[in-house]
């Protein structure tokens, strides 16, 4: 039985965002309509900015890179660039990695998120998500455990001993246990994790 939406509360779907090449100068223009967009929450121009940038390619990461790592600059457009990086694939690594150390513990948590999604993952993504799990920040090893969750099968040799060993360690915090065991099945699908 297919439930009806209630009167009036209907939801039309969204039209799909059609990105012209001529939509921005340029790619600092592009980034600038990012940054104002996301200070002034403007989604629709949020999501034309990205999907420009992303048309763009490998040339945007750079500029992107540099506002990302500007700790001078609004944090609300960092974010976006970081969320907009991801999206560009291996290239933006370094400055995913780089951002990792800002003065910034929102920005760290975005970008340890954004390296568990750019794809493909490599070694080196998850030796540094690795890393993060010896953090004195229960939020970073958190996001650290989701992210190589995110990566699932390619990450299994790397990390899957140390997942287990957070799961079955008695004294870990609760929520670090249960993103391993989360992780976990993500990333090695065949086996059955208990505790």
């Amino acid at each position: 039985m297919t439930r009806k939406p209630a009167a009036g509360k209907a939801s039309k779907p969204k039209p799909t965002l059609i990105v012209e090449p001529d939509s921005f100068a340029g790619i600092p223009e592009a980034i600038n309509a990012l940054a104002d967009a996301a200070k002034n929450g403007d989604d629709d121009k949020l999501l034309q900015a990205t999907k420009w940038l992303m048309i763009e390619g490998d040339a945007a990461v750079d500029p992107l890179a540099q506002v990302l790592n500007d700790e001078q600059a609004d944090l609300a457009p960092r974010i976006a660039v970081c969320r907009t990086l991801r999206e560009l694939g291996s290239k933006a690594k370094p400055a995913l990695i780089q951002a990792l150390g800002s003065e910034s513990k929102q920005l760290q948590l975005n970008a340890i998120k954004a390296l568990g999604l750019v794809r493909p993952a490599d070694r080196d993504t998850v030796q540094t998500l690795m890393d993060l799990l010896d953090s004195d920040d229960e939020r970073l090893q958190l996001e650290a455990i989701l992210a190589l969750g995110n990566i699932g099968p390619p990450a299994k040799d790397m990390c899957g001993e140390r997942l287990v060993g957070i799961l079955n360690d008695a004294e870990e915090n609760g929520t670090l246990r249960d993103a391993a065991k989360r992780a976990l099945k993500n990333i090695n699908p065949r086996r059955k994790f208990t505790d």
